[in-house]
């Protein structure tokens, strides 16, 4: 989507009681020191303009904190305001008020799944029919109660497929300004280039083995769009390869909620089935299932797992080979894991896997649940923002190995325990430098992209190191990064780490 104008600042003089308001659309949003949030807005012509948005109920309402993404428009009560002084601190705000929606199906389907509590908090008064124009009052309460019935009847996952919503993202990009079309491939400033290299220096390696290089695809893309990249091995009935092992049946394309979906067919085949190829590979060798003399039974943890589709294939490959071993999905999706629970019984292995419903940063329900079977990997597919440092730290606890899979950099902050340690033992600079890295890692296309991703992951697993000493385990960490095809996926950077002569 290519995004309307944003609105302009509104600024009101200090001599009267009024307050002074700030109103954009929102660039980047993280935490901040405290508990609240920090907000990066394009407010105009000008410069992007930084706020610290105080806790309130977009920190303190479970999730609430995602409706601040990328694309909203927000208006805040300024509290403090800047004087032009150099280094002065980012102005607080409070009342952050959400102006106008993201015209996205998922989007749409998370702000709407709220409960009315706690929508009305959020959006006070009229609040949230302003923000989903042109949805009238009467329409907005149907459409809640539609949206109400389809999560009880156990859809929200399907949620963001409904007509009614379909129709409310045409009306909204209509209405407001948002036009679809091609868009330019996005720059690498200077303000974002310079921490980048500021980064490479501080944590790269010079053994390209520990970091991995750039290959050749890799950087050809940086700077492009991706295009499609069909899985040229497909084959098989209705035209794509089930992923089978021993005879047992795991492809992705059985864990869709709309087998018939097209779009998420052509994904499965052209992205997500050779990425668990990739990924089951990866486990198996450094599980070592091709030691015939290694005989341990073999506990598996699958971070943010959803309805299993890694995890299902690699219990089965296991179970293939003929290695004792249990697998358990955790996550916090009810429904996702419901789902990859009736796969595992359809495929025969609710033996050997568990879907538990647990946050992975529950860190004594999670030593509770490996109790009496050492864990001997952590993974995790796409584990988005601080989630990827959530599943390594689960890792580290344990004592174990892990692979997992990074994206999304900007998401889940809240659980990015090893940027935070790595952002202590630096300048106060840093945390802005890896800020900016941050943003380049997600822009896809842009010039710059796959460093940006590569030296964060860099950054990550020299904490991870520093952790394991921390944590006194006996034997060696040894870690590195690997990436699968470019065309699979664009976030295709894998963090590693594996336990020697412990």
């Amino acid at each position: 989507w290519a995004t309307p104008p944003p609105p302009s600042v509104v600024s009101i003089s200090r001599n009267t009681t009024t307050p002074t308001t700030i109103s954009g659309r929102i660039i980047s949003a993280a935490p901040s020191t405290g508990s609240g949030r920090v907000l990066v807005l394009r407010t105009g012509g000008g410069p992007p303009r930084t706020v610290v948005a105080r806790a309130g109920p977009w920190t303190t309402i479970r999730h609430a904190r995602k409706l601040l993404c990328p694309g909203v428009s927000v208006r805040a009560t300024l509290l403090k305001e800047e004087d032009g002084t150099a280094g002065e601190e980012e102005p607080e705000v409070e009342d952050v008020r959400i102006v106008s929606v993201l015209p996205a199906a998922p989007y749409l389907a998370r702000l709407l799944s709220f409960s009315a509590d706690e929508l009305g908090v959020l959006f006070p008064g009229d609040d949230l029919a302003c923000a989903l124009r042109p949805c009238g009052i009467s329409e907005l309460n149907s459409l809640l109660v539609t949206c109400r019935s389809e999560i009880e009847l156990g859809r929200q996952g399907t949620l963001f497929k409904h007509p009614r919503l379909l129709n409310l993202c045409g009306e909204i990009s209509a209405y407001q300004g948002w036009k679809r079309g091609p868009q330019k491939t996005p720059s690498a400033s200077v303000d974002m280039w310079e921490p980048l290299l500021k980064l490479e220096r501080r944590w790269l390696s010079d053994d390209n083995k520990v970091d991995g290089t750039l290959d050749e695809e890799e950087m050809m893309m940086d700077g492009k769009k991706r295009k499609a990249a069909p899985d040229k091995d497909s084959e098989g009935t209705g035209g794509h390869r089930q992923l089978e092992f021993g005879g047992i049946n795991v492809d992705p394309s059985l864990n869709l909620p709309d087998p018939t979906d097209a779009r998420r067919t052509s994904y499965i085949d052209e992205r997500k089935r050779p990425q668990v190829l990739w990924m089951v590979d990866l486990i198996c060798r450094l599980l070592r299932v091709h030691d015939a003399d290694d005989t341990r039974p073999l506990h598996l943890l699958d971070v943010g797992g959803g309805r299993g589709d890694l995890a299902l294939a690699v219990a089965a490959c296991l179970a293939a080979r003929h290695r004792t071993a249990h697998v358990t999905v955790l996550d916090v999706s009810a429904s996702s894991l419901a789902a990859g629970r009736d796969r595992a019984a359809a495929a025969g292995l609710h033996g050997a896997m568990s879907f538990e419903l647990l946050d992975v940063t529950e860190r004594e329900r999670v030593r509770d649940l490996c109790a009496g079977r050492r864990c001997a990997l952590v993974f995790g597919l796409h584990c988005c923002g601080g989630l990827a440092e959530a599943a390594v730290e689960t890792a580290l606890a344990l004592g174990c190995g892990f692979a997992v899979s990074t994206c999304c950099f900007r998401s889940n902050g809240g659980m990015a325990v090893l940027s935070d340690l790595a952002d202590a033992s630096e300048p106060p600079g840093h945390v802005r430098d890896r800020d900016m890295a941050a943003s380049l890692a997600v822009r896809v296309g842009a010039p710059g992209q796959h460093r940006g991703i590569r030296v964060l992951n860099a950054m990550r697993l020299a904490a991870a190191q520093n952790k394991w000493l921390a944590y006194g385990h006996t034997g060696v960490l040894r870690t590195w990064q690997e990436s699968f095809p470019v065309k699979f996926s664009v976030q295709n950077r894998v963090m590693v780490g594996a336990v020697e002569n412990g």
